[in-house]
């Protein structure tokens, strides 16, 4: 099965399962447009390279 985004997961709020369990907390999820979600607080305080998957 391909990625779904885990749509189901996010509809109630939740982050997608392959963030929610990634032990290295290397994944992250959020909305950019949020300034207080933890994607855009990585990129402020940003000292390595991202891909932003959109």
């Amino acid at each position: 099965d391909k990625c779904n985004g885990c749509i189901q997961r996010v509809e109630i709020g939740q982050k997608p399962a392959c963030v929610a369990t990634c032990l290295g907390g290397s994944r992250l999820f959020g909305d950019l447009n949020d300034p207080a979600s933890d994607v855009s607080i990585a990129l402020k305080n940003a000292k390595s390279l991202f891909r932003l998957d959109i």
